[in-house]
């Protein structure tokens, strides 16, 4: 058996929050799902097993409305659920759970900076989305790597994570999607998919554009 060198992923915002709803920022804290959106996620699922069938693994977040929503899919494509510590959302420090008026009035030229230029900026006691970035694409790597396939074969992966690390993950991997990077770190029980060479998982010191 052999290490894979390429695989299908297939990336998926968790379900909604009340913080989600609410607008403040969600980094790692102990919030779960939304009866709502885990509803939601539940019909997506479905979608996602007809359109690819069954999956190799399915890796989820630590936070416990990444692992409700990986249950959900895991149940759905028929796949292992692997919890990676890696995929832990962005270290929003003491910005965490903070409306996201309240921090811009507080300090609107981070906020501003932050906006425009997402990678750049460090929340206080937290870490950088470009280092989030690395580190979740590390664990990624990692863990498919351990996978075993048979030569040529092209395993099929599922990662569920929250919604401001699914947004710049999708923006790593899709340059056209750098533009709308806030967009989509708002969106919840959204699914993007990708043919990838592992290597695009490694550490990479491409900044990610607002």
């Amino acid at each position: 058996m052999a290490k894979p060198l390429s695989t299908t992923l297939v990336l998926v915002s968790s379900a909604g929050t009340g913080w989600d709803e609410t607008g403040r920022l969600l980094g790692r804290a102990a919030v779960v799902a939304t009866n709502e959106g885990l509803t939601d996620l539940r019909d997506r699922a479905g979608q996602i097993a007809l359109e690819n069938g069954d999956f190799d693994v399915v890796l989820s977040a630590p936070e416990d409305s990444a692992r409700s929503s990986a249950s959900l899919i895991a149940e759905a494509v028929k796949a292992k659920l692997k919890v990676v510590e890696g995929l832990a959302n962005m270290d929003l420090g003491l910005w965490e759970g903070t409306l996201r008026e309240e921090l811009e009035g507080r300090c609107p030229s981070t906020y501003k900076t932050w906006r425009e230029q997402p990678e750049s900026i460090r929340p206080p006691e937290g870490e950088s989305l470009g280092e989030a970035l690395d580190r979740a694409g590390d664990g990624m790597r990692k863990a498919i790597e351990k996978l075993k396939v048979k030569p040529g074969q092209q395993p099929r992966v599922a990662v569920v994570v929250r919604s401001m690390l699914w947004a710049g993950l999708v923006a790593r991997l899709d340059p056209d999607a750098r533009a709308g990077f806030w967009t989509l770190a708002g969106e919840t029980g959204s699914v993007r998919s990708f043919e990838i060479d592992l290597t695009a998982l490694t550490p990479d010191p491409a900044s990610v554009s607002a």
